[in-house]
């Protein structure tokens, strides 16, 4: 497994990754919320803007883009999404360790998720306390949402 810095030139891989986990989430989504979910990431500018404004990580294993992870100026994990073929095998887990050992280096003293139901179990099993749940809006469609937060002091 390789974890580096995200570049330009993995923004197609990016995409796929984004699309095929959303998708992935079939028992949690409705067709109607995976559908506005996946609209907001096929644009190529949301992925140039991502890789300007944030730190983003993407994982290889075997030569295959199969994850990525992106942490903004704000202290927030934004983005996190895993090849469904390679869910469950720990990449998700080092990906936020790698960023929360980023976050604290640069002087974070938390590290924040808006997080879908998909991720919380395993935030909550990484150390992230529940703040606050709240319906989450995407083009006109709703999202049972919550806002995770680890310490890292």
């Amino acid at each position: 497994m390789v974890i580096r810095k995200a570049e330009e030139r993995d923004i197609a891989g990016m995409t796929s990754v984004f699309a095929l986990a959303v998708e992935n989430t079939s028992e949690r989504y409705t067709v109607n919320q995976r559908a506005a979910w996946v609209s907001q990431g096929l644009r190529p500018a949301f992925w140039d803007d991502m890789l300007r404004t944030h730190h983003v990580l993407v994982c290889f294993e075997m030569n295959t883009l199969c994850g990525l992870i992106s942490f903004s100026s704000r202290g927030e994990i934004s983005m996190l999404y895993i090849l469904p073929q390679f869910q469950r095998k720990g990449i998700a887990t080092r990906m936020i360790n790698i960023i929360s050992d980023f976050a604290h280096e640069e002087g974070y003293a938390h590290v924040k998720v808006d997080a879908s139901l998909y991720l919380r179990p395993l935030l909550v099993k990484l150390g992230f306390e529940l703040v606050e749940e709240y319906q989450k809006v995407i083009r006109n469609v709703e999202f049972p949402n919550a806002i995770l937060v680890k310490e890292l002091i």
